[in-house]
């Protein structure tokens, strides 16, 4: 699997004048995620998910997220609207994660 992402998001941080200082892949696991978020989290001022965050089912990117900031995962009302409005017959459960 080639990764996409990673080069389309450091060409528009750096068109933006940001500069990227890490890439890090990691698997789909729970603790995975959970040290990583916890490692980098006070290092660096903004993270970035992507990949794992897509629409599928059986993503844990959220969840590992919320488990090392000690927060709960919520579906917000306002952009289950816009993704509904977005979608309309093709919404679903993995898209309005």
């Amino acid at each position: 699997v080639v990764d996409t992402n990673s080069a389309f998001l450091a060409r528009e941080l750096r068109r933006e004048g940001v500069t990227l200082r890490r890439v890090l892949v990691i698997p789909d696991d729970l603790e995975e995620i959970a040290t990583a978020v916890r490692e980098m989290h006070p290092r660096y001022d903004v993270l970035f998910t992507s990949g794992g965050v897509g629409p599928t089912h059986d993503d844990i990117t959220i969840a590992g997220i919320a488990l090392r900031l000690g927060r709960r995962v919520v579906r917000d009302p306002l952009m289950e609207e816009k993704l509904r409005a977005l979608f309309r017959e093709r919404i679903n459960e993995a898209r309005l994660k």
